[in-house]
């Protein structure tokens, strides 16, 4: 991999890093926003920061289902309140979502995949962004000095 850092103003030595920070496409974002019925520009906080979802969501970790998440929506579902029949509804889905965390789908569904499943989740914005993972950047080791080619 080549990169290009002509005009940036950076310096660096042999044993540094340059870290590629990615972000979700918006596509991605728009399926996830569509599926949990989400509106883009709802407040959450991430980082200490308000900010809206979609901002957020494009950061985070859309592909791997933490177990954490599976099981604070379990802890979400157990402390909603019950209207009309609905303790026999969130006592059936409180199951599926201990077998779905104990199966293999866990490792293969994306977070798409996970709210269509489970469209009777209804997880509140901020507890969907807590328990998803941050992109991590990709760090590439700069194997040559600066010094030599200047």
């Amino acid at each position: 991999v080549a990169i290009d850092l002509t005009g940036t103003g950076l310096r660096y030595k042999v044993g540094d890093a340059l870290g590629v920070y990615p972000t979700n496409c918006s596509e991605l974002v728009n399926d996830v926003l569509a599926v949990a019925k989400i509106v883009s520009d709802t407040k959450v906080q991430s980082d200490g920061l308000e900010t809206s979802i979609g901002q957020v969501l494009a950061r985070k970790c859309l592909r791997v289902i933490s177990p954490e998440l599976v099981d604070a929506s379990i802890a979400h579902i157990e402390q909603r309140p019950k209207f009309n029949g609905a303790v026999a509804i969130d006592a059936a889905l409180i199951e599926k979502l201990k077998l779905f965390a104990e199966s293999d789908e866990l490792d293969q569904w994306d977070i798409v995949e996970f709210l269509q499943h489970f469209p009777e989740l209804y997880l509140p914005e901020q507890l969907l962004i807590d328990h998803l993972l941050d992109l991590r950047p990709r760090l590439y080791s700069i194997a040559s000095s600066q010094t030599k080619y200047a």
